[in-house]
C-alpha cells in the first residue's frame, strides 16, 4: 500500500474525497486484514505480541476498537506513511499507539510495541510484559536499601538491590544490548565479580561510562580503540567488563598516553599475547610482564608474583591479564 495521492478529476472527487475520508481512501471501512498485511509485511513482526502473528493480531485489535480509536490510528497509519518499510520513524509510532499497543502489564516481544505512557520511561521487560518504570527509582551501581528497595527496573524483574560486599548493596539491572530502552544510559557486558551476586550477562551502566563501555557486537568501538575484556570497579566491587581500549606494544616503553600503562593480555582462543592500555592507576602498579622478565616478577613487590590470572569469558573471547597476585 501506498500513500494515497490526490488526482485532479474534477470537484465531484475532491468533495467526495472529503467526505469518506483516510479509511476509503486505503480499503474498504472493514477490510482491517489488508491494512495489517500491509504493515506487516516489512520487518519479522511475528515475536512483537507473544502468542499471536502480526496480522491477526491487528486485524482483531482494529476490528473490536472503539470507532473513534481506530479511525484514529488509521489516520495516522496514513499520515505517518507506516507501510513503507524503510520509514522507521513512521512506522515506530504506529506500532506504539492504541489500539495494537500492548499496554501496561501487556504481553511483549520488544520495547517498541509498548503503549507510550507520558512522563514515564516505557519498556518490555524480562517478563516480556510492558513496564512503565516507577518514578525516582535509583539506577545501577547506585546504593540502595535492602529492607525497602526502589531500583530502576526492578518493576520489570529485571533490576534488584544486590550485596557487593558484606551489608553493602547496589542496585543493578539487567539489559538486552539490541532493545536497551529500560537503562538511562546504555548496555554494557559484565562478567562475574567474586563475592558477589554478579553473573556473566549484560548490564545498565550510567551515562558516563558509556564512553568506554562497549559490546562487540552492537556497539562497537570507534578505532583504534578496541573492545577488550578489562577489570572494573564500582565502590569495592571489582568486576570484569568489556571496554573500549587502546592497542599498545607491552614490549615497547612509553606507547601508552600519559598517566596510563600498557598491560599485558593472553588471548587464549588464539594462544597469543596482546597489550591494551590501562588508566586504572592501582591497575598499572598491580602490572607485571612474565615475557620482558624470563619468568622473574621484575615489576612486583615482596611477596608477590607475576600470574597470569584469566578473566570470565566474555562476547570478545577469553583472556588472562598478567599482575601481581599473592603466592
Amino acid at each position: 500500500m501506498r500513500r494515497a495521492r490526490a488526482v485532479q478529476h474534477g470537484a465531484g472527487l475532491a468533495i467526495t474525497m472529503a467526505v469518506v475520508g483516510c479509511a476509503t481512501i486505503i480499503g474498504a471501512t472493514d477490510d482491517y486484514e489488508s491494512i495489517a498485511i500491509s504493515f506487516c509485511k516489512c520487518e519479522d513482526l511475528s515475536t512483537a505480541w507473544p502468542g499471536e502473528d502480526c496480522v491477526s493480531h491487528i486485524d482483531g485489535r482494529l476490528s473490536s476498537a472503539t470507532e473513534n480509536v481506530r479511525a484514529a490510528w488509521i489516520d495516522a497509519f496514513e499520515k505517518n506513511a507506516c507501510d513503507l518499510c524503510d520509514n522507521t520513524a513512521g512506522r515506530a509510532q504506529c506500532k506504539s499507539s492504541e489500539p495494537i499497543c500492548a499496554a501496561t502489564g501487556g504481553s511483549c516481544g520488544s520495547t517498541d510495541v509498548c503503549c507510550k505512557v507520558p512522563g514515564k520511561t516505557v519498556y518490555c521487560s524480562a517478563a516480556n510484559v510492558c513496564v512503565a518504570e516507577t518514578d525516582n527509582c535509583t539506577p545501577p551501581f547506585q546504593p540502595c536499601d535492602d529492607a525497602t528497595p526502589i531500583c530502576c527496573g526492578q518493576t520489570g524483574f529485571q533490576g534488584g538491590c544486590v550485596e557487593q560486599t558484606a551489608g553493602d548493596y547496589i542496585c543493578l539491572e539487567t539489559c538486552a544490548p539490541d532493545d536497551a530502552a529500560n537503562c538511562a544510559g546504555c548496555c554494557g557486558f559484565f562478567s562475574s565479580s567474586a563475592g558477589s551476586d554478579l553473573q556473566s550477562q549484560n548490564y545498565c551502566v550510567a551515562g558516563d561510562a558509556c564512553a568506554f563501555v562497549c559490546d562487540p557486537v552492537h556497539d562497537p568501538c570507534v578505532a583504534p580503540a578496541v573492545c577488550h575484556p578489562a577489570i572494573g570497579r564500582e565502590g569495592d566491587t571489582y568486576f570484569g567488563v568489556d571496554a573500549c581500549l587502546q592497542e599498545c606494544d607491552p614490549d615497547t616503553k612509553d606507547t601508552c598516553a600519559k598517566g596510563s600503562c600498557c598491560v599485558r593480555f593472553h588471548d587464549e582462543g588464539a594462544n597469543e599475547d596482546v597489550g591494551r592500555c590501562l588508566d586504572d592507576t592501582q591497575a598499572c602498579l598491580q602490572r607485571c610482564d612474565v615475557k620482558n622478565a624470563l619468568g622473574t616478577p621484575a615489576n612486583c613487590t615482596t611477596n608477590r608474583v607475576c600470574e597470569a590470572v584469566k578473566l570470565a569469558p566474555s562476547p570478545t573471547g577469553t583472556f588472562s591479564i598478567f599482575q601481581c597476585v599473592a603466592p
